[in-house]
């Protein structure tokens, strides 16, 4: 008499569902038929990858951005700084489909049940998400020293403005020519400058004077994977 073993591939464990997009490609999915007289040879051998968890998702972005060189989560950041605009609503809250479609153009494709794993602690209900949040979250915190270094160029800024950092200063001071993504030339000057503005304006409207917490955000994000030393050499070369 033959055993059967019918063996149904993580089925109730997500990898088979219909929302997976890759599921024609992959090999595992599929139902296997395992027949013997032996009831220990009646058995599935193979070996799966591990689940997709968020700590293994966050992991694949965060490879994925060392792979990016100097500019690392900047790009990133500047898609969501030009979905936000382009929104007109302008409050710093995406949608969770226009961070699958910056994650996708950034080069991190996945399907709909990664994505809900990725934003799950960042979406309130309404479907919406504080991009400048999220991008921390999948970046992780920055090292003691390159925030000692983004508050030093802060202060040395706004000293010139007795302590309050003006906008057009700013501009005035800032060397775009040497932030990683107009080196690499994704962005000339201009639009570098532009895509900071409107990382500051909120409903439209731009404040006169940048603080300290829009100037990390926006600087925080460059030479990922990089020692603190490249870092802190960028970062000073666009104001010094």
């Amino acid at each position: 008499m033959h055993l059967l073993t019918i063996v149904i591939v993580s089925e109730f464990k997500g990898t088979c569902t219909v929302d997976s997009l890759s599921k024609p490609d992959a090999s595992f999915y599929f139902w296997r038929v395992v027949t013997s007289q032996n009831p220990s040879d009646a058995v599935d051998n193979r070996t799966f990858p591990p689940e997709a968890t968020l700590d293994i998702l966050l992991e694949e972005i965060r490879k994925l951005a060392r792979s990016k060189g100097a500019t690392g989560f900047s790009l990133l950041r500047l898609f969501f700084i030009i979905i936000d605009k382009n929104s007109k609503v302008n409050d710093g809250k995406i949608d969770i489909e226009d961070i699958s479609r910056c994650l996708a153009k950034w080069g991190f494709d996945m399907n709909a049940r990664f994505l809900k794993t990725l934003v799950s602690s960042h979406d309130n209900g309404s479907g919406l998400v504080n991009y400048r949040e999220y991008i921390d979250f999948l970046r992780g915190p920055i090292s003691g020293r390159r925030l000692d270094v983004l508050n030093a160029v802060y202060e040395q800024l706004a000293a010139l403005n007795t302590g309050e950092l003006t906008l057009n200063t700013f501009l005035n001071l800032f060397k775009a020519e040497n932030h990683p993504l107009v080196y690499a030339g994704t962005f000339t000057e201009n639009e570098i400058k532009s895509f900071f503005v409107d990382s500051l304006s909120f409903h439209e409207k731009v404040p006169k004077f940048v603080t300290n917490i829009s100037f990390l955000d926006f600087f925080s994000d460059i030479f990922y994977g990089y020692d603190d030393d490249a870092f802190e050499n960028s970062l000073r070369s666009m104001f010094s």
